[in-house]
């Protein structure tokens, strides 16, 4: 896992020294129709005033013609490391929502650690859904994953967005675990397994 870790981090350094290099982008259609994009960048801070060691942006943008400049919608600044980012349905109400795997502490643990933050989509408006304080044990990297509510393949709506972790045991191993939205945040479902080295964590997320 160490391994895996420090590799990261070095592309992610590696990957910073382009001016606005996007991190990732991803596509999702709005309730009403308009498909725009949602990217992770990191803005060139030596033609800024630098007051946080990282300056990673959340934007939306409308997705134009190549020919065409994209218009940018909305921005959310993110002054803290972020180590994984994504885009699904969080709290199942038919909109894509984007997920941030950031390193900081919160207002209730002052520990600096990995958190999974979770933004609404709203006409292209970036919306806080949740800013999680922790999970049940230490996070080390999630994973957006669905479950079949129903057996018959004729529903359109019988997928369920969860959350899937890896976390780190008392003694060091790494456990899988899921979660759902429920209301105003998070649920535990169940550990998918526990007292695992990294590499199979990591093979069981990736699932």
């Amino acid at each position: 896992m160490q391994f895996h870790f420090i590799y990261f981090i070095f592309l992610t350094f590696l990957f910073s020294n382009c001016q606005n290099k996007e991190k990732n982008t991803f596509y999702t259609t709005l309730k009403d129709g308009q498909e725009i994009g949602v990217c992770l960048i990191e803005l060139d801070t030596k033609k800024e005033e630098k007051k946080h060691k990282y300056n990673f942006v959340i934007q939306t943008f409308l997705k134009n013609d190549l020919k065409e400049k994209n218009k940018i919608l909305d921005e959310w600044k993110l002054p803290y490391p972020v180590y994984n980012f994504e885009i699904a349905d969080a709290d199942n109400d038919g909109q894509d929502d984007i997920w941030v795997g950031v390193i900081k502490e919160t207002r209730f643990d002052a520990t600096v650690r990995k958190r999974l933050f979770l933004f609404k989509i709203i006409e292209g408006k970036i919306r806080p859904l949740w800013l999680g304080s922790r999970m049940s044990k230490p996070l080390i990297d999630f994973s957006s994953a669905y479950l079949i509510d129903s057996l018959d393949e004729k529903e359109n709506n019988n997928k369920k967005c969860i959350i899937k972790t890896i976390e780190q045991e008392q003694d060091g191993k790494f456990l899988v675990a899921n979660y759902q939205w429920r209301k105003f945040g998070i649920e535990f479902i169940n550990y998918e397994i526990r007292e695992v080295d990294s590499l199979t964590a990591r093979s069981w997320l990736e699932k």
